[in-house]
């Protein structure tokens, strides 16, 4: 580093949120991709196990694709129960928050990169080092013990009611959308945020100071 060429504590506090911004965007890209939807339901055997043609089970993912974006949950009557539909309320309203905080973590960002020189390696390696607190917080867990952890989160964000709770004997949902599906979507998103974060580790390591 050449002399005079001071850390910048703004500019890695943009890389950090620029970076977690792509962390949130990985997640909620995987959650609304029919397609990747749709082959794990196949390779999981959804419609063999729920009773459900594949043609109903295509219909499935899409409708629940767009209803996490925001459709009307009633078009998932057709398949499910009452409780069923009210418990993609809560689903919807968190796919929301994700929403929300990439776009106050977009803004964070651009508003700290905004002007002056643009960052260096040694504001990329602070912000690659702080970038891994929070994959490894959930990675770490999930690891260990998934069921125990997705059963944590949903009580988390879901306080007031136990409508995830559902038996299989009745909620076709838990049916088509089992464990293997989520453990995949899981692994998946941890591949994505793996990915996202490679920019910021090359520019880390083989940038030069100017």
């Amino acid at each position: 580093m050449r002399a005079g060429k001071r850390f910048s504590v703004r500019k890695a506090a943009g890389l950090l949120f620029g970076q977690n911004a792509l962390f949130v965007l990985a997640i909620l890209a995987v959650c609304v991709a029919t397609p990747l939807h749709t082959a794990l339901l196949r390779a999981f055997g959804a419609a063999e196990r729920s009773g459900f043609a594949w043609a109903e089970v295509e219909a499935i993912a899409r409708a629940m694709v767009d209803v996490m974006k925001g459709a009307d949950r009633e078009i998932l009557a057709r398949w499910f129960t009452a409780d069923e539909v009210l418990h993609m309320k809560d689903v919807q309203w968190i796919f929301g928050v994700g929403l929300k905080l990439l776009g106050a973590l977009a803004v964070l960002s651009a508003l700290c990169l905004i002007g002056g020189k643009k960052p260096g390696p040694s504001e990329a390696r602070a912000a690659f080092g702080l970038s891994l607190l929070l994959p490894a917080t959930v990675a770490v867990p999930f690891a260990v013990d998934f069921n125990g952890m997705f059963i944590w989160l949903h009580r988390v964000a879901f306080p007031d009611n136990e409508l995830w709770l559902m038996d299989p004997r009745i909620h076709k949902m838990v049916v088509v959308y089992d464990g293997q599906f989520f453990i995949a979507a899981v692994a998946i998103i941890g591949i994505a945020c793996a990915l996202s974060i490679v920019p910021l580790a090359v520019y880390a390591v083989r940038g030069k100071e100017k």
